[in-house]
């Protein structure tokens, strides 16, 4: 699998690289946040609750989708 500069255009589950770390993480859309017409993105660390906007993360490379993790 190759790793890319842009971000994902479609929900599912990735590999997101930053720095020497690699991490799979989970990307969404919220069908009630407006982007002009856009898609929001987010991006979920799977297993931290936290969950931010794609487009916010800088330096980082993204390979997948990939299939959904097991527990």
């Amino acid at each position: 699998m190759k790793y890319s500069s842009f971000p994902p255009a479609e929900p599912g589950y990735y590999w997101l690289r930053r720095g020497e770390d690699d991490e799979v993480v989970e990307i969404w859309t919220d069908p009630n946040a407006s982007g002009g017409g856009e898609r929001i993105y987010f991006v979920h660390q799977c297993g931290s609750g936290d969950a931010m906007e794609v487009t916010k993360l800088q330096d980082v490379l993204w390979a997948g989708p990939i299939p959904r993790p097991e527990p």
